[in-house]
């Protein structure tokens, strides 16, 4: 699933969790916004588990991509680029099962895999018909995350691993000649 464009005058540009479980698993949230917390994501009640995600260029007061004040599991997910002061703020500790991710500035999210720059690329079709946002070389998201035997996949259908490991976000990087961005296919923006 690709989100992109969506507002919310408080909470959770994208998705809001008040109650139940909510799994985000190979999804791309880029130009999200919130007028107060959680620009992609906003989690205040219940549980949200995400899993090979990519946060990008989302906008919050607090969170840019995610803000947590409830139970939140983060794994082999990159939340960068965010118009915010940090891209994601937990008020609580977050899911023990919460491992390699990449965020760039974070409060209260646990220790991210890496803490830098994760050289995405632009939104667009690549490899199948779900717009996301490659990696591009020499990304420190490839080949670094944790193997997921349910995510055999990424948002585009390529197969995982394409390297040595797989890569941490929702898009795999594989050769590029793999990479094909059709002139036929139309973002649509909400």
């Amino acid at each position: 699933v690709t989100a992109t464009g969506s507002r919310a005058a408080q909470d959770g540009g994208a998705v809001v969790v008040r109650a139940g479980t909510a799994f985000i698993v190979n999804s791309t949230l880029i130009g999200n916004q919130a007028g107060s917390r959680g620009g992609g994501l906003a989690v205040l009640g219940g549980s949200a588990t995400v899993v090979h995600a990519t946060f990008a260029g989302n906008a919050a007061a607090k969170g840019g991509a995610v803000f947590n004040a409830a139970r939140l599991q983060l794994a082999n997910s990159i939340l960068a680029d965010s118009r915010a002061p940090e891209d994601c703020v937990s008020l609580r500790p977050l899911e023990a099962a919460t491992t390699h991710n990449l965020v760039e500035m974070g409060r209260g999210c646990g220790t991210p895999r890496y803490a830098a720059d994760p050289a995405l690329g632009t939104l667009g079709s690549y490899n199948g018909p779900t717009p996301t946002i490659p990696l591009e070389g020499g990304s420190p998201a490839i080949n670094v995350a944790e193997t997921i035997a349910m995510v055999a996949s990424d948002l585009t259908g390529m197969a995982r691993p394409q390297g040595g490991a797989y890569d941490i976000g929702a898009f795999e990087f594989g050769s590029e000649g793999s990479l094909r961005a059709p002139a036929n296919v139309q973002i649509v923006q909400n």
